[in-house]
C-alpha cells in the first residue's frame, strides 16, 4: 500500500471513529431526554425536537404519563434501548448515504442509471421527483405550505401571460440528484439531511379560471376548490412537530386527530401528518385503485418495485402512525425514497381522477422513446423551456409525466437556493427544548 492510500485509510478510520463517538454522545442525550420526559408528573406533555447533523432525530412525548401512560419506567428503558440501536443503524445508513462508506467518494457514485450521481439513485432507472398540484391561488398555497407545513419555496417559473400559468415549487430541501451541486452546501458529519439532495417537491400551478365569479359588487369573488376526485387518499408528511390550530387558522380542514393529523389543505389536497422521522418529510402519496393488479403492473413497467410500508416511527403498530389498508402495496424506486401506496378500492363505485393532482412526475432517461413505446398522449419537448417529457395516464386516469433527467437539472436554479435549514431546529423557552 503506498503512502497516499495509507493516509486516506487513516483519515477514513479516524473519521468513522469520531462519528461513532459523536453518535453515542447524541444517543446519551436523547436517552436522558426520554427518561426525564417519562418521569414527569401526570400532565399533557409536549414533544421535544433534537436536530442531528446526520439526520433528523426526534424525541417525541406523545401524551406519555408516569402512571398508566404507555409504560412508565419500563417504557423509558425500552425506548432508551431502541433509540441506541436505531441511532447506530441510522448513523451507518447516513455514512453510506454521504458516501463515506463508498469507494466512489463522499456523496458521489458512478451514474449507471438515469444519470443522477447521489449514492441512493446512481444505479436506478429513474425516481419520483415531484407532484404537480393545481391551486386557485398560488400565493395563498405557498403561504400555507411555508407557514403551516414548514416547507420552503425552491423555485418558480411562468406567469408571463395567458397560457403560461405561474408555478412555484415548494419542498423540504434540494431537488437536485447531482452530487456536485451540493459541494459546499451539504457537509458530511455537519449538515442535516435537509441540505442533502433528492427531495420531493410540490409544483403548485395557479389555475385562475377556477375562480367563482359573482355579479354582486359588494361580494368579493371566491376561489373555487377544484374537484379532488376519489383516487387520491392522502399525501403523507412526516414532521417533528405540527400545530392543528395553525392549520385551521390557515384555512385547512382538520379531521379527527387520534395520534396523527388528517387534514385537507385550503386548496383541496388531502394530507396526513405523522409525528416521525424520515430523510424527506414527504414520504408517499396514497392512491386508490380500481384494479390493483393493473396499477401495480403499470408502475412496475416504469421501473418501480415493491417495498415494505415506510414507517417513520420507532414503535409500531401505534395509534400515532396508522397502518396501511389491508391489501395495499407500497411501490418506489428505492428503499427510503418517496413512493406510492396503491390501495384497493373497496367501494362499489369506481374511483375517478380529480383536477387537483395534475400529474405524478418522475425523472428518467430517454423518456421520449419510452413514452412512445407506452402509448404516451404526448412525447416531445415542452414549448418554452424545451424540456423533454412523455405524458401518460395510469390505469385509473391519474396523470404521469416522465421528465428527461438532464433537462430537469438544467431547470434548477443555481445552488443559492439550496442553503437553508428547516424552521423547527431547536428552539428554547426558559432554557428548555420545546
Amino acid at each position: 500500500m503506498n503512502g497516499g492510500a495509507m493516509t486516506r485509510a487513516s483519515l477514513l478510520f479516524h473519521l468513522l471513529l469520531l462519528l461513532s463517538l459523536y453518535a453515542f454522545s447524541v444517543d446519551a442525550f436523547i436517552a436522558s431526554l426520554t427518561r426525564n420526559a417519562l418521569r414527569r408528573p401526570r400532565r399533557q406533555l409536549k414533544y421535544e425536537v433534537v436536530q442531528s447533523p446526520l439526520s433528523s432525530l426526534s424525541v417525541h412525548e406523545d401524551n406519555l404519563e408516569r402512571d398508566g401512560g404507555e409504560g412508565g419506567e419500563e417504557e423509558s428503558r425500552r425506548v432508551e434501548s431502541l433509540s441506541r440501536s436505531v441511532l447506530m443503524r441510522r448513523v451507518m445508513a447516513g455514512l453510506a448515504t454521504i458516501g463515506v462508506l463508498s469507494v466512489n467518494g463522499v456523496g458521489t457514485a458512478e451514474a449507471s442509471g438515469f444519470g443522477g450521481t447521489l449514492t441512493e439513485v446512481a444505479d436506478l432507472p429513474g425516481t419520483l421527483q415531484h407532484l404537480v398540484v393545481n391551486v386557485p391561488d398560488v400565493d395563498a398555497a405557498v403561504k400555507f405550505c411555508e407557514q403551516s407545513l414548514y416547507m420552503r419555496r425552491l423555485r418558480e417559473r411562468g406567469g408571463k401571460g395567458k397560457g403560461d400559468p405561474r408555478t412555484v415549487f415548494v419542498g423540504y430541501g434540494p431537488e437536485t440528484f447531482d452530487a456536485k451541486k451540493l459541494d459546499g452546501v451539504f457537509v458530511p458529519g455537519i449538515s442535516s439531511s435537509f441540505q442533502y439532495g433528492g427531495h420531493i417537491s410540490l409544483e403548485l400551478v395557479e389555475r385562475k379560471e377556477v375562480s367563482l365569479k359573482t355579479d354582486d359588487p359588494d361580494v368579493e369573488p371566491v376561489m373555487e376548490i377544484l374537484d379532488p376526485g376519489t383516487t387520491v387518499t392522502h399525501l403523507r408528511l412526516s414532521l417533528p412537530q405540527i400545530r392543528a390550530s395553525k392549520l385551521e387558522a390557515a384555512g385547512a380542514k382538520v379531521g379527527d386527530m387520534q395520534g396523527f393529523v388528517p387534514l385537507t389543505a385550503p386548496f383541496g389536497l388531502p394530507m396526513r401528518v405523522v409525528i416521525g422521522q424520515a430523510r424527506d418529510p414527504v414520504t408517499y402519496l396514497g392512491l386508490k385503485c380500481n384494479d390493483l393488479t393493473k396499477s401495480l403492473e403499470f408502475y412496475k413497467s416504469l421501473g418501480m418495485r415493491e417495498f415494505p410500508f415506510p414507517h417513520v416511527r420507532v414503535k409500531y403498530p401505534t395509534i400515532f402512525e396508522p397502518e396501511p389498508p389491508t391489501g395495499s402495496i407500497f411501490v418506489s424506486y428505492g428503499e427510503g425514497l418517496f413512493g406510492l401506496l396503491l390501495e384497493p378500492n373497496t367501494s362499489p363505485d369506481p374511483v375517478k381522477p380529480g383536477k387537483i393532482l395534475d400529474k405524478i412526475a418522475l425523472v428518467s432517461s430517454d423518456v421520449i422513446n419510452k413514452g412512445k413505446e407506452m402509448g404516451a398522449k404526448f412525447a416531445g419537448k415542452v414549448p418554452g423551456p424545451g424540456t423533454r417529457v412523455a405524458v401518460l395516464d395510469d390505469p385509473d386516469g391519474n396523470g404521469v409525466v416522465l421528465v428527461e433527467y438532464d433537462d430537469f437539472e438544467k431547470e434548477l436554479s443555481k445552488p443559492g437556493f439550496l442553503d437553508f435549514s428547516p424552521s423547527w431546529i431547536i428552539k428554547t423557552e426558559g432554557g428548555e427544548i420545546v
